[in-house]
């Protein structure tokens, strides 16, 4: 439910087995209805504010054992009723926490939710209905309020907006700004037509014949399309047939199109020698305060060839900051630096981005004596023969459970090679496993600038035999 930057243009369908079954759960969508659809639909309608949650336990039984599982219940704040429940609160049952399709609310964040659900029962929220955060619903709110005042459905219809962030308030939070005199192609059965957006952002058109037609809006160069950059659907037939990607049907369709910013700002993150860093967390400030505010953010992820790329940023002027992950010997070592080579905020470089540019060389460079290697090994079974599905990680700790922090994690080729990233001065454990069937002893390592290969042996599985015993004698 916390669409933050993205409408999921779906409703949910759930196909698997439940969580104690034997197939792997997985989600499938139909397309998506429009606000009026969905509103008629919909038990309840409103505006309101997530302000706590609790799970319940929830009995189900699976052939002739009985289990436990978890649904989560969100409590709302009501501050415009559209449709339904007269509560000043309410309580809505998003489901299974342990599903694959669960999607919950973030406490403290307003939404208009669109509630279902038999009379008498919960009010229940899925995934991939209309539900989103209310930033994001200016456009639905409009067509909600006219159906409201017993405007009919216009045939076509649907918005164009812009998504940035908005940090006037100290904070930087999602905003949607209504982009106005857009045109958007509607083409199919060999006809197009043309709609252009009003100063909300909005579009209609009344007469479009029944048919398969695909809609793309007509961008300026300053902008780019955010999620879908066209969307098809078929007018005159209400039956909802699966296909993928889902197309929207019926009498009549909504079609909602975000754009950002058509700007770019990427480079490489790289230690004092220029070895790229394939794990770190690359952040976006913005500029001209003691206290830079995040405006976009990656995670520890792995960076291919030490390579960051964020988009669709506000035009002006920012830093970029690396923080780096290290059990390092040294508890003292700075974790934290800056575009382009520095160690403290007051020495970092601003960056300019405007409209429509791209800068793609920022290289961020780690200060004189930190240094990455690759700590490269084997992993092979007692009788010297490979672990070909191997998997092999560092952490901060050497217990079998790991709870504290991982740092890099490679799978092993055919041969049971893996490969490494450390940082030199750290010491890890070096942990493996060979799939589901078992665990080696974790080794504890100390990088060096020049490191030997590791040969790691991880037992048989207690199942298997070793292939190389002597055969049993039966006397």
């Amino acid at each position: 439910m916390n669409k933050a930057m993205t409408r999921i243009a779906f409703a949910l369908i759930i196909v698997g087995t439940s969580y104690f079954g034997l197939e792997a759960q997985a989600c499938t969508c139909a397309a998506e209805r429009s606000p009026y659809s969905t509103f008629q639909e919909s038990r309840a309608v409103f505006i309101g504010k997530a302000i706590s949650s609790r799970d319940v336990p929830i009995t189900e039984t699976f052939g002739d054992k009985t289990y436990t599982v978890y649904e989560r219940v969100f409590r709302f704040s009501i501050s415009e009723l559209l449709k339904g429940t007269k509560a000043e609160n309410v309580e809505i049952n998003v489901g299974r926490i342990d599903s694959s399709c669960y999607q919950g609310f973030t406490i403290g964040t307003s939404y208009l939710v669109y509630a279902f659900g038999e009379p008498g029962k919960d009010l229940r929220a899925y995934a991939c209905s209309r539900t989103t955060s209310l930033f994001n619903a200016a456009d639905e709110l409009h067509y909600i309020r006219n159906l409201l005042k017993g405007v009919p459905e216009p045939r076509l219809y649907g918005s164009v907006m812009r998504l940035d962030q908005d940090t006037a308030g100290g904070t930087a939070s999602p905003r949607v700004t209504p982009l106005a005199g857009i045109k958007v192609l509607i083409e199919g059965e060999a006809k197009k037509f043309e709609a252009v957006t009003d100063e909300n952002g909005l579009f209609s058109l009344s007469r479009v014949p029944n048919g398969k037609y695909k809609a793309r809006p007509l961008l300026p160069r300053n902008y780019r399309s955010y999620y879908e950059t066209s969307k098809e659907f078929v007018l005159g037939s209400d039956e909802q047939q699966f296909s993928f990607p889902p197309i929207q049907q019926g009498p009549s369709a909504y079609l909602d199109f975000r754009a950002s910013w058509n700007n770019d700002l990427a480079g490489r993150i790289v230690d004092s020698e220029g070895n790229p860093i394939i794990r770190a967390k690359v952040s976006v400030l913005l500029a001209g305060s003691s206290s830079p505010l995040l405006i976009q953010r990656y995670e520890y992820d792995l960076h291919d060839e030490g390579r960051f790329e964020f988009g669709g940023i506000n035009p002006g002027r920012y830093l970029l900051s690396v923080d780096i992950r290290a059990p390092f010997a040294d508890k003292n070592r700075l974790t934290r630096f800056y575009y382009p080579n520095a160690s403290a905020l007051n020495e970092a470089r601003e960056i300019r981005i405007g409209e429509d540019e791209t800068l793609d060389d920022r290289e961020i460079r780690l200060p004189p004596g930190y240094v990455v290697r690759q700590i490269e090994g084997v992993l092979m079974w007692p009788n010297g023969v490979p672990v070909s599905s191997g998997f092999v990680f560092l952490a901060a700790l050497g217990d079998a459970g790991v709870k504290g922090e991982r740092f890099d994690s490679s799978g092993t080729d055919e041969l049971g090679r893996f490969s490494l990233q450390a940082f030199v001065g750290a010491e890890y454990w070096v942990h493996s496993k060979s799939g589901s069937t078992g665990s080696g002893e974790p080794i504890k390592i100390k990088v060096e600038m020049i490191n030997e290969p590791l040969k790691i042996v991880i037992p048989f599985p207690k199942a298997a035999p070793d292939p190389d015993a002597e055969p049993a004698v039966c006397r």
